[in-house]
C-alpha cells in the first residue's frame, strides 16, 4: 500500500473515531515522543545530530547575510 493511500485511510478513520477531539492524531513525520528515549551516546553516534546542526548553521548563515 502506498504511503499516500495509507494516510488517506488513516485520516478517514481518525475522523470517524473522533481522534482529533482527543488529540490522538498522528501527523506524518511528527515526533512520537516528547523526550527522545535514546541515550546520549546513541544520539551522539547517530547521523541525526550532524544533519540538524548542519541545517541550523546553514539557516543561521543565510539569515545573517
Amino acid at each position: 500500500m502506498k504511503e499516500r493511500t495509507r494516510n488517506i485511510i488513516q485520516a478517514f478513520l481518525d475522523g470517524l473515531t473522533g481522534a482529533g477531539l482527543f488529540r490522538k492524531l498522528n501527523y506524518p513525520g511528527a515526533p512520537t515522543h516528547m523526550i527522545d528515549p535514546r541515550s546520549v551516546k546513541e544520539i551522539l553516534e547517530s547521523s541525526d545530530l550532524g544533519e540538524k546542526l548542519t541545517r541550523l548553521l546553514t539557516d543561521h548563515r543565510d539569515k545573517t547575510r
